[in-house]
């Protein structure tokens, strides 16, 4: 039996992510996603319980949340996190995209970036990224968004030992942040723009759009930011040191909204996605042990299931079905019913179809 994972945030799921499911060749085809918050520190477009029914409707046979912890985080930790729940599932091949179709590249931009300049980059003062750009030189094309994706799952692989073989397929035409369309595909962050600007967005979609961007979760958000920025004690969050936290506590005070507050933060060194990802740490508390202990993978959250699915997943240890929230998970859950107040979790993500 062939079984292959996909690590994914379907933010939304489109036709790229269609076009790649279609060209697994399995017997069990897994997808391990972003729940309802993503890596860039926002709300999902979708919520974990609509991205695991049209996973389901699109061709997967079992979905898997990424705890949200782990999902909100940078590159490193998402797709370290992601990689262990796929060798928990028992994989034999991860399959993932990326602006190169060329796995050796991957390999050699994975090489350059751990030695020795890459530091010295960022003692001088160079965000993370641009750190990278400068140390991988004549490769610094292939420092795209997809391609560093895929550099952390094999940094993982590798790390862990994990027993399943990475294959990757080059992404058909449009990259991840180019607004061009090719035909029916156009990127995630695309999509979420025009949704976002109230764009008709149904031709880049395999499926039924009945959704709409909510942008009053931002300033909702700042508000309860702000309170606990103000009125509390600030340690021991994690990826924020001092000197972030003390230009936080300047800036908010100029800042009337969310926006406004990431403009002000954001610098050389500093991204506004890892502000936006720190914004979220904060609120929800998230400690620096919280995500550096390497801990035993204990519970398995699967979302979204068929037949096929259940029968393979019946004899692997840890899975968790028809849960709500896992122990640990109320604060994520009671947050994005507090900034949306709108969703409702089903208890059943059983789907009938095979």
């Amino acid at each position: 039996m062939i079984v292959c994972g996909v690590v994914a945030e379907f933010n939304p799921f489109h036709y790229g992510h269609k076009y790649q499911v279609d060209n697994i060749k399995a017997d069990i085809k897994i997808a391990v996603i972003s729940p309802d918050f993503v890596q860039r520190g926002e709300l999902s477009i979708l919520n974990q319980k609509d991205k695991a029914k049209i996973a389901l409707d699109m061709g997967y046979d079992v979905v898997v949340a990424i705890p949200t912890k782990f999902a909100i985080q940078n590159a490193e930790v998402f797709c370290t996190y992601a990689c262990r729940l796929l060798d928990k599932l028992k994989v034999n091949y991860q399959v993932f995209g990326a602006e190169t179709g060329d796995l050796s590249s991957i390999y050699t931009m994975m090489d350059r970036l751990e030695n020795s300049i890459l530091k010295d980059h960022l003692k001088s003062g160079f965000s993370y990224n641009k750190s990278c750009e400068l140390a991988l030189g004549d490769l610094s094309y292939l420092y795209k968004s997809n391609n560093i994706l895929a550099m952390e799952y094999l940094r993982a692989i590798k790390k862990y030992n994990l027993s399943y073989t990475p294959y990757i397929i080059k992404r058909k035409d449009v990259q991840y942040n180019e607004e061009k369309v090719c035909g029916n595909i156009s990127s995630a962050t695309n999509i979420r723009k025009k949704i976002r600007n109230n764009e008709n967005v149904d031709k880049y979609l395999p499926y039924e759009n009945t959704y709409k961007y909510n942008l009053n979760y931002e300033n909702k958000l700042y508000s309860l930011f702000k309170y606990i920025l103000q009125t509390r004690v600030i340690y021991n969050i994690y990826d924020l040191n001092t000197e972030i936290l003390n230009k936080m506590k300047k800036e908010i005070k100029k800042a009337d909204t969310y926006n406004k507050f990431l403009e002000l933060m954001s610098s050389r060194n500093i991204s506004i996605n890892r502000v936006k990802r720190l914004i979220l740490n904060i609120v929800l508390d998230i400690k620096k042990d919280d995500i550096d202990k390497e801990e035993e993978i204990k519970q398995i959250k699967v979302i979204g299931i068929n037949k096929k699915g259940a029968k393979y997943i019946k004899n692997i240890p840890n899975i968790c079905v028809n849960y709500k929230y896992l122990e640990g998970e109320e604060k994520f859950y009671a947050l994005y019913e507090y900034l949306l107040g709108s969703y409702h979790f089903t208890n059943t993500v059983y789907n009938e179809s095979e």
